[in-house]
């Protein structure tokens, strides 16, 4: 940890700004016992030139006030195709579609089965199809943000995807603003563990009694608005479990397996430091419940005038603006008390303790008999015609 300032324990995000700044290489990201990456200062080699304090963004909240959203849409991607594969709506295949049509680079978050982890990666690396989509965990940044800042000076137009607190972490990095950057980042619930991950698809495995070599967090199996997880096994075959079934995103949506800074998020009241911030339109109820689509539909909210310009550049996604008091729904505080802060801290401690399998069987996060017996009677019933 940077010990010389040791609030960094509780309310370091991970971001890497730190890491990707230090001039000699003396900052390591080491897993915790938890699963979650911190900052550790190698003292042997430490030049004091505290660069790692000057873009830290828990050591410097008092920069940045919150920031209004101008405008508000929701749509969806015209590509259908496109639209079933995506989380929502598919916004962020249409601009990345944009991006790469003028010659430009797209980094986002990508799943590599070979480490079992999901990491920070470019379109130089990955098919754009590898960053579509959410993952419900932490990403690994590593030293992307050096990446991005080549782009730029090579004057690339770049195209950067993250969390809000990564986004605050790369502007923090770069220390100024480049024309040729769009930044979007999304509605978070907050990031499990990636550890917490890789023991989920070791007991996936042993359940299915297949080895997993792909993951999609988000499929459209059921439609938008029914979370499921996938994993693909070696013979191509994907496995879909409901969430309700599922013990990683029971953990998740009871917010036993975030992150700590997670429970006093910065940017949960509307701090997005972003172009863009996107994500699922559950709101639209309250606009007009006829619109609902299960193929899924996008929210965007626009918080600068460069990602305005943007949104009006992209010819492949359908949109329509509404009111921001049917976005701002999104924008909530967070205490740690209601947001289940002492309840994650019993979670991980069991789980070291005694492991995945009995933490599952603890927390009552086994599938549910009696919802499985009711979807399949209701299948029945479907195939019967009744």
């Amino acid at each position: 940890m940077i010990k010389k300032y040791p609030i960094l324990d509780e309310k370091c995000t991970g971001c890497c700004s730190c890491y990707n700044i230090c001039p000699n290489n003396s900052i390591n990201m080491i897993e915790n016992e938890e699963g979650f990456l911190y900052p550790v200062i190698n003292k042997a080699t430490c030049i004091e030139c505290e660069l790692c304090k000057k873009v830290c963004p828990e050591l410097n909240k008092q920069e940045y006030n919150e920031q209004k959203c101008l405008k508000s849409f929701y749509g969806w991607h015209k590509n259908q195709n496109t639209r079933l594969n995506s989380s929502s709506g598919g916004f962020f295949s249409a601009l990345a579609e944009l991006i790469i049509s003028q010659n430009g680079i797209v980094f986002g978050a990508a799943y590599f089965n070979d480490i079992k982890e999901v990491k920070h990666s470019s379109t130089i690396e990955v098919n754009i199809d590898r960053l579509r989509k959410s993952k419900y965990v932490q990403s690994s940044i590593g030293s992307i943000f050096k990446e991005v800042q080549d782009q730029l000076i090579d004057n690339k137009l770049t195209l950067f995807s993250g969390t809000p607190c990564q986004i605050d972490g790369l502007k923090r990095y770069l220390g100024k603003d480049y024309n040729n950057l769009i930044t979007v980042d999304f509605i978070c619930h907050g990031v499990p563990s990636p550890s917490l991950l890789k023991k989920h698809i070791e007991w996936t495995e042993n359940r299915i009694k297949k080895t997993i070599i792909d993951l999609d967090f988000r499929p459209k199996d059921r439609g938008w608005d029914k979370y499921s997880l996938g994993c693909k096994d070696l013979s191509s075959k994907w496995w879909f479990f409901p969430a309700e079934d599922d013990p990683y995103f029971k953990a998740f949506f009871r917010n036993y397996s975030l992150r700590k800074s997670c429970y006093e998020c910065n940017y949960s009241v509307n701090k997005h430091l972003s172009d863009i911030t996107m994500g699922d339109f559950w709101g639209y109820h309250r606009y007009n419940s006829s619109i609902y689509d299960k193929r899924g539909l996008s929210l965007l909210l626009v918080n600068t005038e460069k990602g305005y310009n943007y949104i009006n550049k992209i010819s492949s996604f359908e949109k329509y603006e509404i009111e921001n008091k049917y976005s701002e729904y999104v924008f909530q505080e967070r205490n740690p008390l209601t947001y289940g802060y002492n309840n994650r801290n019993e979670f991980f401690k069991y789980l070291n303790r005694y492991g995945w399998d009995k933490t599952i069987k603890r927390y009552n996060l086994l599938p549910n008999l009696y919802l499985r017996a009711k979807r399949f009677f209701i299948k029945i019933m479907k195939k019967l015609g009744v």
